[in-house]
């Protein structure tokens, strides 16, 4: 089960670099402004609480890597997640009507 976490981790990774993000007036969606924007606020800690434990496969002589997951629930981190589905849930809503 853990690992088709860390596996979904992942994915949100590479669609994170595909979504749409708020702009001044409105949103980006020129990849390359969407893939800095993510790189340079996000990436680093999604990277460090995804991949150590995913490259070693929960190998037994490397269990401190994974307390890199940590990383998952900082609380600006974690306000940033909600904050993004409430905006798609509400997006998806007004698009629907």
């Amino acid at each position: 089960m853990e690992l088709i976490i860390d596996i979904m981790w992942l994915v949100n990774i590479l669609v994170t670099f595909c979504t749409a993000v708020k702009k001044d007036f409105g949103l980006e969606d020129e990849f390359k402004q969407i893939a800095q924007n993510y790189l340079f606020k996000d990436f680093i800690l999604d990277m460090l609480s995804t991949i150590p434990t995913l490259v070693t496969v929960y190998a037994k002589q490397k269990w401190y890597l994974y307390y890199f997951k940590v990383f998952r629930i900082l609380p600006g981190k974690v306000n940033a997640i909600f904050s993004q589905v409430l905006e798609k849930v509400a997006t998806w809503k007004s698009a629907k009507k």
